[in-house]
C-alpha cells in the first residue's frame, strides 16, 4: 500500500533529521571529544577534514531518500494494479505504453536473436488477447536512477500522476544538486573532502528541507492516484 510507503518515508525523515542534528553539533568550533581512558589529552578537537566528509555524506543520505521512495511508491502502484487484476485493455494509455516498453526492452537486448524476439512478441500479443493480469516490476520504471526533480516530473507524467508539489518545495530545484554531488562522489569524480568544502551546513539544511517537502508531495500524489485507481482507463 502507498500509505505504508508514506509511513516508512516519515520514519526515514526522522533518521535524516537525526543525522543533520548531529552535524549541527559537530559543526560547533568549540566542540571537544572526550576520551576518558586516556591519561593525557583527554579532550581533543574534531579533525577539520572529518566535518567536510560528514557534510558530503549528507548528499548520499538525501539521494537515498529520494530514489528509494520514488521507486517504492511506483512499485506500490504496480502492485495495486496487479492485486486488482488489471489487464492491458483496462489501464490508461500511459500504463499500456510503460508495459509495452518494458516488454520491448527484452526484445532489443544485445543478446536477443530474431527467433527469441519473435517468440517474445508472440507472448506479448497472447497476453493482451487473453486479458492476462498486467505485471510491472522495478525494471519497468522509466528513467530509474539519476533522479532529480525534472526526472521525477517526467516519470509522473509518463504514468499520468500529478506533478504538482507544495509551493515551499520551489519545484525541487535543489534535487539536481543532490543528484550531481551524489554521482560525483559515487563515481570518484570528487573526494568527500572536496565535496564537503563547497557547502556550508546551512546550505545542506535548506537542501534537506526542500527534498523532504518535495518527495512528501510526490508520494501524496501517488497515493491519490492509487486510491482513486487513476491507472484505470477512463478514470481522471
Amino acid at each position: 500500500m502507498i500509505q505504508d510507503i508514506i509511513n516508512n518515508f516519515e520514519e526515514q525523515v526522522i533518521e535524516v533529521e537525526s543525522y543533520f542534528k548531529t552535524l549541527e553539533k559537530l559543526n560547533d568550533p568549540n566542540l571537544k571529544l572526550y576520551f576518558p581512558q586516556k591519561r593525557t589529552y583527554k579532550y581533543l578537537g574534531l579533525n577539520n577534514d572529518f566535518m567536510k566528509i560528514a557534510k558530503a555524506n549528507a548528499f548520499i543520505v538525501l539521494y537515498n531518500l529520494i530514489e528509494a521512495n520514488v521507486r517504492n511508491g511506483l512499485l506500490a502502484i504496480y502492485n495495486d494494479m496487479d492485486t486488482n487484476n488489471h489487464t492491458y485493455s483496462n489501464v490508461r494509455p500511459e500504463i499500456q505504453n510503460i508495459w509495452l516498453k518494458s516488454k520491448y526492452r527484452k526484445i532489443f537486448k544485445p543478446s536477443a536473436t530474431w527467433e527469441s524476439g519473435r517468440k517474445l512478441t508472440a507472448r506479448i500479443i497472447a497476453e493482451v488477447v487473453s486479458s492476462s493480469v498486467l505485471k510491472l516490476d522495478e525494471k519497468a520504471i522509466p528513467s530509474a536512477g539519476n533522479l532529480d526533480a525534472r526526472k521525477i516530473r517526467e516519470i509522473c507524467s509518463l504514468h499520468g500522476i500529478s506533478e504538482k508539489t507544495h509551493r515551499s518545495a520551489q519545484g525541487g530545484y535543489k534535487l539536481l544538486i543532490v543528484k550531481d554531488q551524489r554521482n560525483a562522489l559515487a563515481h570518484g569524480h570528487l573526494t568527500f573532502k572536496e565535496c564537503g568544502r563547497q557547502f556550508t551546513l546551512n546550505d545542506l539544511i535548506e537542501t534537506k528541507k526542500q527534498v523532504v517537502i518535495y518527495i512528501r508531495s510526490i508520494l501524496r500524489n501517488m497515493k491519490m492516484y492509487c486510491d482513486r485507481k487513476r491507472y484505470s482507463k477512463g478514470v481522471n
